[in-house]
């Protein structure tokens, strides 16, 4: 009979010193607890014997609500000539000229709660607003212009392949989009 290894996060719990063992799944057990949510923190019990809501789980849920209505699809362009870190090419970098984009996103936060001001200032990125309206329809747009990159002009003036020193050329998607997303 043939006995299988175990692999993944079984083999590493094995592999523990029983001490050890025992923090672990401790501390775990003891985040479980802290992020349990019973009925008690959402609802409160009206004087005639019916349930309500609690205001304050009323406000939480009614700010994700509206936040999906004030949703932004955005680009991250360069600033200046240079190589900019690249999620999808062998190399980690790519050579973009100034105002060619860097990223194609969507956030429900605004551009200062994305990305901090000094984030934007040492990447050397240029925060553009394309688009705004409720998550899907831009969710929808953020798709569209993905799709749509390789056929953009800044893209098609590249050479098909590398040339030379530098990482430039034609790409699926820009440098900081890993996915379609």
């Amino acid at each position: 009979m043939e006995v299988k290894e175990r692999t993944g996060v079984r083999q590493v719990l094995d592999n523990l010193p029983q001490p050890l063992k025992g923090a672990i799944l401790l501390f775990l057990a003891i985040c479980v607890v802290m992020a349990y949510e019973n009925f008690d923190d959402f609802v409160e019990k009206k004087p005639d014997g019916t349930y309500t809501l609690k205001k304050k789980r009323i406000k939480e849920v009614q700010d994700q609500i509206d936040e999906m209505d004030d949703a932004q699809l955005y680009y991250l362009i360069a600033k200046t000539d240079g190589y900019y870190q690249c999620l999808h090419c062998k190399q980690g970098s790519f050579f973009l000229f100034a105002g060619e984009i860097a990223k194609i996103g969507t956030t429900v936060k605004g551009e200062t709660k994305r990305y901090k001001p000094q984030f934007l200032k040492r990447m050397n990125f240029q925060y553009v607003i394309i688009d705004e309206g409720d998550i899907g329809y831009i969710l929808r747009k953020e798709k569209e212009h993905i799709r749509d990159y390789p056929l953009l002009p800044e893209n098609l003036r590249r050479p098909d392949k590398p040339q030379g020193k530098i990482l430039r050329y034609r790409i699926a998607r820009p440098p900081l989009n890993m996915v379609d997303k």
